[in-house]
């Protein structure tokens, strides 16, 4: 039968071969087929949650761990290989690094209580998703 392999969904497949001679004789193997990866699939929030908001004290100090951003990427290829940054407005607020966590750079609720900023995930093939985070005082 034909079908498309795909390694997300079954990664080995095992085939039983068997073979024989004009005589008769005949004998039978297994054969394990490895499906490797291709970056077939873009990154993507759980849940498909793209908003985080957070809830923040002004005293909160420089490089505070706000969180990690939650992304799953289906693709072995990409694993670990997951590329965050703040795009725009660019805050000054906070950081993020490529890893996904969220750091307090500088809170000044003074200047308004609301920050806002989007930020986007990328893989290796320049596939790209797009989240929004929001600190309130």
């Amino acid at each position: 039968t034909a079908a498309s392999l795909d390694r997300e969904m079954i990664e080995l497949h095992y085939l039983m071969v068997s073979v024989s001679d004009p005589a008769g004789l005949t004998d039978f193997a297994t054969v394990t087929v490895t499906v490797l990866d291709v970056n077939d699939n873009s990154p993507r929030f759980p849940n498909n949650e793209n908003i985080f908001q957070y809830s923040l004290s002004e005293s909160a100090p420089r490089g505070f761990l706000i969180d990690s951003i939650p992304v799953v990427d289906a693709d072995v290829i990409d694993e670990g290989k997951l590329v965050f940054s703040v795009k725009f407005p660019y805050s000054s607020n906070f950081t993020i690094n490529s890893t996904g966590h969220l750091f307090v750079e500088f809170l000044d609720f003074e200047s308004g209580e609301i920050s806002t900023s989007l930020f986007q995930v990328q893989d290796s093939l320049n596939n790209t998703i797009t989240g929004v985070v929001i600190i309130i005082n």
